[in-house]
């Protein structure tokens, strides 16, 4: 009887774990790093954990601030600008000198820490994006964190009017 208790628990348990778990566009599994947003509306896409907004083409500037559990994670963006030249960057939150430079940029804006009531561990992340000039839409992918625990920001810039 005992065994068949804890059978029945440890399939009880078994099925609730994919409810309770997201998975990437690849299908691995990661817990999802909680944000906080200022100047931009990031929108939910499908059950993936993918953030996305759309923003103009003259730009935007808006700050990501990363909290709960796995905001400690956040020292780690890797990016890529209309699915091409994926880079990354890892920071080391303890350098006094982390927030004097942006930890990345190009022709496309920039991303750098800064750190919120004097904090040791930089809780915002600053990002710049320049203008569009194509005539057509522009994509912008920004992943914080790593592989295990992260958020995936999908931005659609619109094309250039001119």
């Amino acid at each position: 009887m005992k065994n068949i208790i804890l059978l029945i628990f440890a399939a009880s348990i078994l099925l609730l774990l994919p409810c309770c778990t997201k998975y990437d566009d690849m299908g691995d599994p990661f817990a999802e790093i909680e944000i906080d947003c200022v100047n931009i509306e990031l929108s939910k896409i499908g059950t993936t954990g993918i953030m996305g907004a759309t923003i103009p083409a003259e730009g935007k500037s808006f700050t990501i601030i990363p909290k709960g559990k796995y905001k400690d994670k956040s020292n780690e963006i890797h990016m890529s600008v209309n699915g091409e030249g994926h880079i990354e960057a890892q920071a080391n939150f303890s350098s006094p000198n982390l927030c004097d430079a942006p930890i990345l940029s190009g022709e496309w804006g920039d991303i750098r820490y800064r750190r919120l009531n004097n904090q040791d561990t930089p809780i915002a992340i600053d990002i710049q994006i320049n203008a569009n000039m194509a005539d057509e839409e522009g994509s912008i992918l920004i992943i914080i964190g790593n592989e295990f625990e992260k958020v995936r920001i999908e931005l659609t810039q619109e094309a250039s009017a001119l």
